[in-house]
């Protein structure tokens, strides 16, 4: 019986410490992929100037333009919150690329300024 107990503690010892090895190496997983998104956040900083410009395409609804990739300059303002300086160029990673306020979460069409909500509420102002 005494080997049983052993053995026990042993596995029981030995369980323990390999969560935290496990856990050490997420946190290195997670420091390395830190600095990745410091490099997918260039778009950040650009949109910190009055202006803001995106590549994209149309995603918002009844837009009438056709699917293809343009290129288009909005002041760095948001009519729904009426805060500047908060645009940001596609942090949420959607394919059609989008800008989204940092204050207020709306999202809007990159190529036609629309505001992404049903209703389209607000239209970005062409700079």
């Amino acid at each position: 019986m005494p080997n049983t107990k052993n053995e026990l503690s042993n596995n029981t010892g030995g369980g323990s410490k390999n969560p935290e090895i496990t856990n050490n190496n997420q946190k290195s997983n997670k420091d390395s992929n830190s600095s990745n998104n410091s490099i997918k956040s260039s778009n950040y900083y650009k949109s910190l100037k009055n202006t803001i410009t995106i590549t994209s395409l149309p995603s918002a609804s009844g837009t009438g333009l056709p699917y293809v990739w343009t290129t288009n300059t909005w002041k760095n303002y948001c009519p729904l919150c009426g805060k500047y300086g908060g645009l940001l160029i596609n942090p949420k990673g959607v394919y059609e690329k989008e800008i989204t306020c940092k204050y207020c979460d709306a999202d809007y069409c990159g190529s036609s300024g629309k505001d992404k909500a049903y209703g389209s509420r607000a239209t970005l102002i062409r700079a």
